[in-house]
Parts: structure tokens; C-alpha cells; sequence
């Protein structure tokens, strides 16, 4: 039971990273209508300055199969 919340957990704390610069965006764009075209510029300078979120993601992205395979669930 608790690996199995466990690595439900895990996984959607490791997918936040990747989700976040489109939630950021979403949030400017409706505050500044002008952003509206700028997304992919938008995401590749998050990914440049933010990269380590994406590894910290991948990591327990990868954490939470470990789990999953130990606990069988």
C-alpha cells in the first residue's frame, strides 16, 4: 500500500518540471495578450536557464519505476 502511493507521488512530482513552463505561460499570456505567439521562445528560454528541473524530474521520474517494479504494484 504505501509503495504504491509512493510512486504515484513521485511521478507526478517528476512530471511538474516539464508542465511548469506551460502553466507559467498560460498565466503571463493572460495577464500580457501580447505574449500570446512568443510560446515556443518562451519554453526554450525557460529550458535554457531551468534545465535542472528537467533533470531533477527525469530522476525521480525514474525513482518512481524503481519503486513501482519493488513493490509490484
Amino acid at each position: 500500500m504505501k509503495g504504491g502511493l509512493l510512486w504515484k507521488v513521485l511521478l507526478i512530482v517528476g512530471r511538474l518540471p516539464v508542465a511548469a513552463p506551460v502553466v507559467i505561460f498560460c498565466i503571463l499570456s493572460t495577464r500580457n495578450p501580447g505574449l500570446s505567439g512568443e510560446f515556443v521562445e518562451y519554453v526554450m528560454i525557460y529550458s535554457i536557464f531551468c534545465w535542472p528541473t528537467y533533470a531533477v524530474g527525469i530522476v525521480l521520474i525514474v525513482l518512481s519505476m524503481i519503486v513501482k517494479s519493488k513493490h509490484g504494484s
